[in-house]
Formats: structure tokens, C-alpha cells, sequence
């Protein structure tokens, strides 16, 4: 029914991230060539640890060989002044930074610490706003609600990340709720948000298949009002973290969206053809001609339940039984097709 997500979960290119470079100085196209040359070894096999080892706890020897690496990479990007190495520079040394929270398990805790709140498993953090997007809000419930923190961190994290958190809370809090300047997004920052968008995911995935199970629902199923709070929150996060490309938003996206792709022809002449009528019902309806809304089953909804309680037996009075099929209430999204299940 709903397809399976694959994230990728380490951005290997720097294309897309900004930084703000300090000295540094436009150079030839073939200086800039040579210089990057003498740093793509130590840059890929830095890059391939990354990958492989990729938000979770590395192991000493490991983390070892990478921080001699970032140390390395840093600095022969840092040989030249030319901007493209600069910046270059600059990402690994935000990237570098994970390090620390990697070799804790850091990374993985704060996922169960924002898995636990999504799906509503612990007794104290509905109380704070661990979740707003007002970072100055979120850093004063870290603050209040540090029992609250503590507590699901002692039930949910290794006993290495419960020992960083122990001797370095201010500090953590202060990476999860300070923006860096210059961004990268390939700051601890970033990381933390991208773990909370994960469980964001994970918890309307859940919700979803515990809701629907195996069923293609309408867009018209009254269930979807137990989802849609889940899809919104999940699409939120991702549209707001940079750790993202277009092609994840649109995977989560296509969670909440029709199980099949909806042709609105038919209801569209249709529903311009009731507008234009003198004996029209509610205009409200026309907003249903902006097709773009049937790509968000929540968006849907939301509108059809929002419009006045006869909008079933208008839109049967005026695009008639092959349209909506009395007889089938969770089929009508077919019926609004023109089309019967088989053919759809």
C-alpha cells in the first residue's frame, strides 16, 4: 500500500550548503583543480568512514584513524587560500565535529529520546516543548524539563551516551537548540534534527500501517483523522532539515498521500460546470478544483470535512452515480474517477 522508505543517510557532496568564507581568494580553474587533486584521497577515505559508519558509535581503532583523517583533511584544504578549498575546509571541519557525539552514541540516544516522545511512551515530556521550532523555547524546556530528559535518556540510551550527557549537558543542549552560523548542514546540529525527523517517520509509518493495515483507504475514510496530525509533523520536519533532498520530501509525502496516482479530469469538468450552474450549491467546493489537493490525502480531508454535510448529494446531483457510488463509501475515490476498482 504505502512504499517503503530508503533514506540515505550521509550526504557525500557539499553541493547545496552555504558557508561564509573568510580570507580567501578567487583562483584560476586550474589551481583550484590542483588543489582539490591533492586532497581527494584523504577526503574519500575519510568520506567512506563516514558512510559506513554513519551516526552510530565507532569503534576506538576507527575513530582513531578518522580523527587523524579530519585533522588531515583540514588541513590540506586549508594549504590554499582559493574559496572552493576553504570551503571545503569549512565542511569538513563542521562534519568532524560529530566525532565526539558519534564515539558516545549520541546520536542513536537522542533518536530514542525523540522516538519516546513521538509515540508518547514516557509520563513527563508532553509537559515541555522538547519539540518547537522556537529554538529559544526548546533550550528553556532542555533546561526545566532536565529530570524529564534524564529520565528517558536512563531508560533508552547506552550507558556511554548516559555518561557524556551525565558530565556534558549544557553543552549538549547547547548544540541542540543553537543554530551555527555558516551553515554547512553538516553540523552536530543538523545531525540531532535529522534524528528527530527520523522518529518523526517512524512514528506515522507506525501509525499508519496500525490504523489501515492492508487497506487502500479513501480519501474519504474517516480514519485518516488518526493520521494526519502524524503526517503533518513528519512533513514539517523534513521540509525543515536540511539533511533532506527533494526526493525524501517527496517519499514522505507520498506516506499521506492516495495509494494510487488520481486523474482529476473528470472531477474537475465536473465541479466547473456545478460552479457555473445558477442553482450551485456551496462554493466552498470550488477550492476542490485546484487539483494539487489531491496529492495530500490530510489536505483532502480536512476540506471535504470542512464543507457543509450535503456535499455528498450535491456532488451526486450535479456529476451523477458515475462519479460517487452510494453503495461503496470507502470506494469513492474510485467513483470520483469515473472508474470502478478493477479499472483503476
Amino acid at each position: 500500500m504505502f512504499p517503503k522508505l530508503f533514506f540515505c543517510l550521509f550526504i557525500s557532496t557539499t553541493l547545496g550548503y552555504s558557508v561564509e568564507p573568510s580570507s580567501e581568494r578567487k583562483c584560476k580553474i586550474s589551481e583550484e583543480y590542483s588543489a582539490l587533486q591533492a586532497c581527494t584521497n584523504i577526503s574519500s577515505q575519510l568520506d567512506e568512514l563516514f558512510m559506513e559508519h554513519n551516526n552510530m558509535k565507532i569503534p576506538k581503532d576507527v575513530l582513531k584513524n578518522m580523527t587523524e583523517l579530519c585533522t588531515n583533511v583540514t588541513t590540506c584544504f586549508n594549504s590554499t587560500q582559493c574559496s572552493t578549498s576553504q570551503d571545503f575546509k569549512e565542511f569538513y571541519e563542521a562534519k568532524c565535529q560529530s566525532l565526539e557525539f558519534q564515539k558516545t552514541d549520541l546520536y542513536n540516544c537522542t533518536f530514542k529520546f525523540y522516538e519516546t516522545i513521538y509515540y508518547g511512551f514516557d509520563n513527563c515530556s508532553d509537559q515541555y516543548h522538547f519539540l518547537s521550532n522556537d529554538l529559544d523555547q526548546r533550550k528553556q524546556s532542555f533546561n526545566s524539563g532536565k529530570l524529564c530528559f534524564l529520565e528517558i535518556v536512563e531508560k533508552k540510551c547506552s550507558s556511554e551516551a548516559k555518561d557524556y550527557i551525565a558530565s556534558n549537558y549544557n553543552k549538549l543542549v547547547k548544540t541542540l537548540t543553537e543554530k551555527p552560523e555558516g551553515e554547512t548542514c553538516a553540523e552536530p546540529f543538523y545531525e540531532f534534527h535529522y534524528q528527530q525527523c527520523q522518529a518523526a517517520i517512524s512514528k506515522t509509518i507506525t501509525q499508519i500501517v496500525e490504523v489501515f493495515g492492508k487497506d487502500k483507504p479513501s480519501i474519504f475514510d474517516e480514519r485518516w483523522s488518526s493520521v494526519c496530525g502524524y503526517c503533518q509533523k513528519a512533513q514539517e520536519c523534513v521540509q525543515n532539515c536540511c539533511k533532506f533532498n527533494d526526493y525524501d520530501r517527496e517519499s514522505v509525502n507520498n506516506l499521506c498521500s492516495p495509494p494510487f496516482k488520481i486523474k482529476t479530469d473528470n472531477l474537475k469538468e465536473c465541479l466547473t460546470k456545478w460552479e457555473d450552474d445558477k442553482s450551485a450549491g456551496p462554493t466552498e467546493f470550488t477550492q476542490l478544483l485546484n487539483s494539487t489537493i489531491w496529492n495530500n490525502s490530510c489536505a483532502l480531508y480536512d476540506s471535504l470535512n470542512s464543507t457543509k454535510n450535503n456535499w455528498k448529494e450535491e456532488l451526486n446531483k450535479h456529476c451523477e452515480k458515475t462519479i460517487i457510488k452510494d453503495q461503496d463509501e470507502h470506494k469513492m475515490d474510485m467513483s470520483l474517477l469515473g472508474c470502478n476498482s478493477t479499472e483503476c
